[in-house]
């Protein structure tokens, strides 16, 4: 599957955060790049990772079914 992400005003992340803290509520988005990053498991996180506040924001572009 692939998608189309409209992130908006993202935040990058330095320690995991949840989209639902006051002060995330200006943030369409938010982004924690793989490595270390405190609070995650283990303190590292294998891969990028985008959270975003909205189903309307991520559109399906491809489908592929086997």
């Amino acid at each position: 599957m692939a998608v189309r992400v409209a992130l908006g005003n993202c935040k990058e992340l330095e320690i995991v955060e949840k989209m639902q803290k006051p002060e995330n509520e200006q943030f369409d988005s938010l982004h924690a790049r793989s490595g270390k990053l405190s609070g995650a498991w283990h303190d590292y996180l294998g891969r990028d990772e985008w959270i975003v506040r909205r189903a309307e924001q991520v559109e399906i572009s491809k489908l592929i079914v086997w």
